[in-house]
C-alpha cells in the first residue's frame, strides 16, 4: 500500500467515509470509547489527545445528512516509531472493513510521517483484533502480563508491523 498524501485518508468504502478526527468530534469519540472498553475516556481526555500534534486521529463515518461515527483510531509517530494507541468499531459497523480502513490509513500516516514500524497493545482474548492486526501484517513482539490492571484476567499482546517490509506492507492491502 502507498502512502497517502497527509490528510487525505483513502476512503474506506461507498458507505464509509474515513477524515481526520478534530476537537469536534471528542463527545461521540468518548461515547464510543466508552461502549467499547472498560474505562471510557472523557470527552475532555479525548479532546486533549486530540489537540497533541504528535497524534493522529481518524474517524470513519456512515455517510449521509448526519453523519454517525463508525469508528476512530488514535496513533503517535515519533522518532521514527509509530503506536496505535487506541482503536475501537462501533457494534453496528463490525465486519464492514472499518477497523481494516483505520488501520491500513494510521499505517500509511506513520509511514508518511518517516515511521519505520508501527507497535500496538491488545488484549490475549480479543481475537477479532488479533486476526485484524494480523491481516495488516502485525505479528507478536512480546507480552505484558496483567496489563489491563486488577480484576481483568488476561495479558497485552505487544505486535509489531515494520513498515519497510514489503511483505508486510503486501498484507496490509488486504
Amino acid at each position: 500500500m502507498s502512502g497517502s498524501p497527509a490528510g487525505r485518508p483513502p476512503q474506506a468504502s461507498q458507505a464509509l467515509t474515513l477524515r481526520r478526527a478534530d476537537a469536534g468530534d471528542a463527545a461521540a469519540i468518548a461515547s464510543l470509547h466508552a461502549s467499547r472498553f472498560e474505562r471510557g475516556w472523557s470527552a475532555e481526555e479525548i479532546a486533549a489527545l486530540l489537540a497533541d500534534p504528535l497524534v493522529l486521529a481518524y474517524a470513519a463515518e456512515t455517510p449521509g445528512r448526519r453523519p454517525t461515527l463508525a469508528g476512530f483510531s488514535f496513533a503517535r509517530v515519533a522518532a521514527g516509531e509509530g503506536e496505535i494507541l487506541m482503536l475501537a468499531v462501533a457494534r453496528v459497523a463490525e465486519r464492514l472493513g472499518v477497523g481494516s480502513a483505520l488501520v491500513a490509513a494510521t499505517c500509511a500516516c506513520a509511514l508518511d510521517r518517516g515511521g519505520t514500524e508501527v507497535f500496538l497493545e491488545v488484549a490475549d482474548d480479543n481475537a477479532p483484533a488479533l486476526a485484524l492486526y494480523r491481516r495488516h501484517g502485525f505479528r507478536a513482539a512480546g507480552r505484558r502480563p496483567a496489563y489491563y490492571g486488577a480484576g481483568r484476567a488476561g495479558d497485552a499482546i505487544i505486535m509489531r508491523l515494520d513498515l519497510r517490509d514489503p511483505v508486510d506492507g503486501a498484507s496490509r492491502d488486504s
